[in-house]
């Protein structure tokens, strides 16, 4: 239970920014004010170990005057008080502090001591592409440097007791092992929420030619190779990992600063067939949204293109945006009148706004019958509309 102390103890303000509530690293017998109202202040009774703090999601092990506990920082409804949460933020692993509150903003009891002690933390971070806490990473053992792997890779990396090497983007592992990879730095062990109980470690990995490290004709001959590799990727039905080839493809060549003229005409060639291909996998997958922007910066380059203007059309009808949709296949009628395509996708439309006419006519035909109801003998009741939708 909490020790309560009968007057306010003095301390000495021993913060590095002279405010008193931005604590520095306790040591031993140092008072340390943690809230701007003085009404927390901890008392360090043993130095902690490590130089990190605990931050948000991480999964924290406590003893509060001899009570194991155990819970995730930043956790609603920890039935912790206030003033003890406070502290806990400003803690190294290891640190033994008496918290001293003395306001019912922070304990339930004012004045009260609490003796905490912060026995360790396992990181779990939200490593989920949708941020939505599906896939946790927990750090075992901290990797090395600043930089990580990046989507192409090449990486040596142990998954359980088996050793592997294996290229980021290629599917060799499963998408949460990829995703996980991304995260992580050379030498890191961790474990993931969806494979509890098997470690991974990234040993090894390099970072591919970056765009920004290399010459125009190298830029070329990276992009074609990504296009060509794209275009086997997706005959094989991999639409997926086609789509990452595409944009990569795209990436090498979405820079013309310094480009010699004569190699500008190179970077075209390659940069449209490799969008409106990006813009077909789009469609086909659904990103019905990422198929129009694709298609855009496709006409940036070649506002005549039939592919991009087609993909485009079909993005727009998906999307219910039938009066673009039209305007998008005329153009491309008035570009190549019997498009075979295009006057598929014209006709398709028609059928559309034919079927939404008759729908909304409907509705209509619903409301007048009831306000001839409300509003007519009985005998009119059968009365119906009769006139063709246009």
């Amino acid at each position: 239970m909490p020790r309560h102390f009968q007057e306010e103890e003095k301390y000495s303000d021993d913060s590095s920014n002279g405010e008193g509530f931005y604590a520095e690293d306790a040591k031993v017998g140092m008072k340390q004010q943690l809230t701007p109202d003085g009404k927390v202040v901890k008392e360090c009774l043993i130095e902690g170990t490590d130089l990190q703090r605990p931050a948000e999601g991480y999964q924290l092990d406590v003893t509060i005057d001899g009570e194991c506990k155990q819970w995730h920082m930043g956790e609603p409804d920890s039935g912790l008080a206030e003033g003890i949460l406070v502290a806990i933020g400003t803690m190294r692993k290891g640190e033994k502090s008496l918290i001293h509150c003395t306001s019912s903003e922070y304990t339930p009891s004012p004045p009260t001591t609490y003796e905490v002690q912060l026995n360790d933390w396992v990181v779990k971070t939200d490593i989920s592409t949708a941020h939505d806490k599906s896939l946790l990473k927990e750090l075992i053992q901290k990797g090395d440097g600043w930089d990580g792997p990046e989507y192409e890779s090449e990486c040596t990396i142990s998954i359980g007791d088996e050793k592997k090497e294996i290229t980021i983007g290629s599917e060799q592992v499963s998408a949460d092992i990829e995703t996980c990879l991304l995260s992580m730095k050379k030498n890191e062990l961790c474990q993931i929420s969806t494979m509890p109980g098997v470690t991974i470690q990234l040993h090894e990995f390099n970072v591919p030619l970056s765009r920004f490290s290399i010459k125009p004709a190298e830029k070329i001959a990276e992009a074609q190779k990504r296009k060509d590799q794209g275009n086997s990727l997706y005959k094989d039905g991999l639409h997926k990992q086609a789509l990452k080839k595409y944009q990569r493809a795209v990436e090498y060549l979405d820079d013309e600063y310094e480009v010699p003229e004569e190699d500008k005409a190179a970077f075209k060639e390659i940069r449209i067939p490799a969008l409106t291909n990006q813009a077909l996998i789009e469609l086909h997958l659904g990103m019905h949204t990422e198929c129009l922007a694709t298609c855009g910066k496709a006409l940036e380059n070649d506002s005549k293109n039939l592919k991009a203007l087609l993909r485009k059309a079909k993005a727009e009808i998906e999307l219910d945006r039938w009066t673009e949709a039209r305007r998008t296949l005329e153009k491309l009628l008035d570009l190549d009148p019997g498009n075979k395509s295009a006057l598929s996708e014209l006709q398709r439309l028609k059928k559309l706004n034919k079927a939404q006419d008759a729908k909304d006519l409907k509705g209509f035909g619903g409301m007048f019958s009831k306000m001839q109801t409300a509003d007519t003998p009985q005998d009119d009741q059968q009365a119906t509309l009769t006139e063709e939708p246009k």
